[in-house]
């Protein structure tokens, strides 16, 4: 009878968790940057082995957006995504020293994600989450505004509860049934 249960659990349990997987993927990021909506952030990224008159770096989003090209010493942005118009930089001071970290300035809501800093000649990359809260509020007994926290991961974290609640409630429901 427990052979049959498990049996029944595991052609149960394996569609939900592939379903999980492939889904809804999640590139594992080597380091995480979290900022507020309208401040800068600093994205690292360091290949010192790498001389600036031969780099080739490309910063782009998990999802193929290109957010920076530097090659052979020179920033190249006429093919950068229109959101990112303006607002990032190298730091061209660093680059001898083989940083090659990307700032990003004045965060939107939609800037949040997963940045790969690819550096071509090396076939190297370097995976960077970027998290970008709500500014925090905090409303004093007075009613002026200090300091309100909001975190601004509640849409993808929605994603992946949602087959996880279903697996949850019909799971016991089945094996139930099962006996």
């Amino acid at each position: 009878m427990l052979r049959f249960i498990l049996k029944k659990a595991t052609v149960l349990f394996f569609p939900c968790f592939i379903q999980l997987c492939c889904l809804h993927p999640k590139v594992l990021a080597e380091e995480t940057v979290v900022s507020e909506v309208g401040t800068d952030a600093l994205l690292p990224c360091s290949y010192p082995d790498t001389p600036v008159s031969k780099a080739k770096i490309y910063w782009q989003t998990s999802s193929g957006k290109i957010v920076h090209y530097f090659i052979e010493g020179k920033d190249i942005l006429n093919t950068q995504e229109p959101e990112y118009n303006g607002r990032t930089q190298l730091f061209h001071s660093e680059l001898q020293k083989g940083n090659f970290s990307l700032e990003i300035k004045r965060l939107t809501k939609s800037d949040q994600g997963v940045y790969v800093c690819i550096n071509v000649p090396n076939s190297q990359k370097t995976f960077i989450e970027l998290v970008v809260k709500d500014v925090e509020k905090n409303t004093t007994p007075q009613g002026n505004s200090t300091k309100e926290t909001r975190d601004g991961n509640g849409s993808s974290q929605i994603k992946l509860e949602v087959p996880l609640l279903i697996l949850l409630v019909l799971f016991p429901v089945v094996l139930q049934q099962s006996m």
